[in-house]
């Protein structure tokens, strides 16, 4: 589901969507303070039970809205992001990527927090990636291994 909040949207894996009204949070008859503060915060919020062993929860933070998405263990994250409708490509990327093979350094992610939830870097993404910020991650070269796991889309 979608909703809006202090001009950004959200959205579950779940389906769940809820609104803003002054200040509180509200979405399927429950209620909670601030929006998508953390994968656990709307779980809250949206009801649910928490992800199953050996699944995660990941939240991903693009221009305008937040979207949650649930994983398995070891998933690639550009894989898991592409399952559900998240794009990675600026534009140009669109046209130029390498369709997932660590060639590109096209599908670039901000890891916002929960660095230890991904596999560490490869040579070949030390290399795509020398001089970037060490939160940078190419999503074709990380498995999520983890809960805790905040990614931005198409850093600057």
């Amino acid at each position: 589901g979608r909703g809006e909040a202090a001009g950004m949207a959200f959205v579950t894996g779940q389906g769940g969507a809820g609104r803003l009204r002054k200040g509180v949070l509200e979405g399927e008859g429950a209620l909670a303070r601030g929006v998508c503060t953390s994968p656990s915060r709307l779980q809250m919020v949206f009801g649910g039970a928490p992800p199953a062993l050996g699944k995660y929860r990941v939240k991903v933070m693009q221009k305008d809205r937040c979207t949650v998405v649930d994983v398995v263990s070891d998933q690639n994250l550009r894989v898991a992001l592409m399952a559900n409708n998240i794009d990675v490509y600026t534009l140009g990327g669109k046209f130029r990527n390498c369709g997932g093979n660590g060639a590109c350094g096209m599908c670039i992610v901000d890891v916002q927090e929960g660095l230890w939830s991904l596999t560490p870097r490869t040579l070949k993404e030390e290399s795509l990636l020398n001089g970037k910020p060490a939160s940078w991650r190419l999503a074709c070269r990380a498995s999520i291994t983890g809960e805790g796991l905040v990614v931005g889309t198409k850093p600057q």
